[in-house]
């Protein structure tokens, strides 16, 4: 008898993006517009928007990731913010019509706004920023002595934000203004925003694959004569007798003397498993460039024109001190540290005569710091002294 069957197979695919990071906000606040604020064309002093509430949106793009430091400590960065806020405001005076003084009214103000963010990024939790920006307030009101109008802002502020997972923190920002007064003049406005930040396009979620797989099941199968006896196979390789040679261990048959019987972890010997091994039929070549990943490699020309320049260092004499012509030479040297970061290097210094030890030992010294300085870790350096000769510094690779 044939019947049919259906599978159902699910699978999620991951996607990695390196684009920009985006994010997005909301907040809520106090705003403070100021006694002789012009928004509104009023005439009566105290028919001007007043201190209120204010919520708002905004949406920011990490433009440029990292404008200046390294990427793995603290640096700064720069991005783009556009704003959406509301302040519930209303003009001065009394709630009654039947009091003497003008109505009090409502006159909320839209504001819209765009700015620039400068971050000190990757410090632990706390990112500070500081903003500077442009935008206008909007105040639509029933009151009879306002009118309905758009004045420029321009504002800057501090703030900072304070991560309470990967994805979400907690934003703070205070904003100081200057919009157009009443006589002719500016004024200020101040505001404080409390906010929650979301961060997301720089690793989407991952898409559901749905396959559905149709096919019948086969025929009852015709019963079959049973098999004869086969040797012992303790560790089922299917090699038995004298042609196994390990027949407590499955060979491996990873195509590397697949015919003993035995599992070959390290097939080409280099101390790397073949399981973690790229290139598990040749040997690691151990010269200090790329020595993990199992295969034989050169050392790249850049590399070595960056050692032999380095090597060309010179010093002031019977003194230790990285002088700025003798930091040119070492810029290269840098840069490649920078380019391959699991370079390490040993920097051997050398008597220029018999008995300077000390002054050749501080001149390797000079230059293990000065690079340290400059954002190389420390464990990527070591430092040997050599025998008398020149180059009064050698550069080398290492390999541990």
């Amino acid at each position: 008898m044939r019947v049919g069957s259906f599978a159902l197979c699910l699978a999620a695919g991951h996607a990695h993006a390196e684009g920009q990071r985006f994010d997005a906000s909301g907040f809520v606040g106090l705003g403070v517009f100021g006694d002789d604020i012009e928004l509104g064309n009023s005439w009566a002093p105290e028919q001007v928007p007043n201190t209120a509430p204010v919520v708002g949106a905004r949406l920011g793009w990490l433009a440029v990731p990292r404008l200046l430091g390294p990427v793995d400590k603290a640096h700064l960065a720069f991005g783009l913010e556009g704003e959406l806020s509301l302040a519930t405001s209303f003009t001065g005076g009394s709630s009654f019509e039947g009091d003497t003084g003008r109505m009090s009214y409502f006159a909320p103000v839209f504001g819209w706004r765009a700015h620039g963010m400068l971050k000190l990024a990757g410090l632990p939790m706390v990112t500070p920023h500081l903003i500077v920006g442009a935008g206008g307030e909007t105040v639509a009101s029933s009151s009879p002595f306002m009118s309905k109008e758009t004045d420029l802002v321009l504002y800057w502020g501090p703030g900072v934000s304070l991560a309470i997972s990967d994805r979400w923190r907690v934003r703070i920002d205070v904003r100081h203004g200057v919009m157009a007064a009443r006589d002719d003049g500016m004024t200020s406005t101040l505001e404080a925003q409390l906010g929650l930040a979301a961060t997301f396009g720089d690793k989407p979620a991952p898409h559901p694959h749905v396959e559905v797989i149709v096919r019948d099941t086969p025929p009852d199968p015709e019963p079959v004569p049973e098999p004869p006896i086969a040797p012992p196979d303790p560790d089922g390789d299917k090699l038995t007798g004298t042609a196994d040679r390990c027949p407590d261990a499955a060979e491996d048959f990873d195509k590397f003397e697949d015919e003993d019987g035995c599992p070959d972890a390290d097939n080409d010997g280099d101390g790397f498993e073949d399981v973690r091994d790229t290139c598990p039929v040749m040997p690691e070549t151990k010269n200090g460039v790329d020595d993990v990943d199992g295969c034989p490699d050169t050392i790249p020309d850049t590399i070595t024109k960056a050692l032999a320049g380095g090597s060309q260092l010179v010093f002031e004499a019977n003194r230790a001190r990285v002088t700025p012509a003798a930091q040119k030479v070492l810029r290269p040297l840098y840069q490649m540290l920078l380019a391959h970061p699991d370079v390490m290097i040993r920097i051997t210094g050398r008597p220029d005569r018999a008995g300077n030890e000390d002054l050749a030992k501080r001149r390797a010294d000079a230059v293990k710091w000065w690079l340290v300085d400059q954002g190389i870790i420390e464990g990527r350096i070591a430092i040997s002294l050599g025998e008398p000769g020149k180059p009064v510094v050698e550069l080398s690779l290492r390999t541990q």
